[in-house]
């Protein structure tokens, strides 16, 4: 679902998400606005997770992407216990 005008709502959920430290939302969200997602909305979600722009395609970015959200899980879930 490709937005000519305004924000992807994908990214929207994501942004909310991650608001609210819903990991599993923000994976969901993710796998929705990769389908037709723009650099720009990587390049977004790079600057709220604090990570440096990965090199690659749309897909690799993805993939790095849902990597660090999976490792803040694994150790967020772990340092709540």
């Amino acid at each position: 679902m490709k937005m000519d005008q305004g924000v992807n709502p994908f990214l929207l959920e994501f942004l909310d998400a991650k608001d609210e430290t819903d990991y599993d939302r923000m994976l969901n969200a993710l796998a929705q606005l990769a389908k037709n997602a723009t650099q720009k909305e990587f390049d977004d979600i790079y600057t709220v997770l604090d990570m440096a722009p990965s090199a690659g395609s749309l897909e690799d970015q993805a993939k790095e992407i849902e990597k660090r959200i999976l490792t803040r899980r694994k150790y967020d879930g772990e340092r709540l216990r």
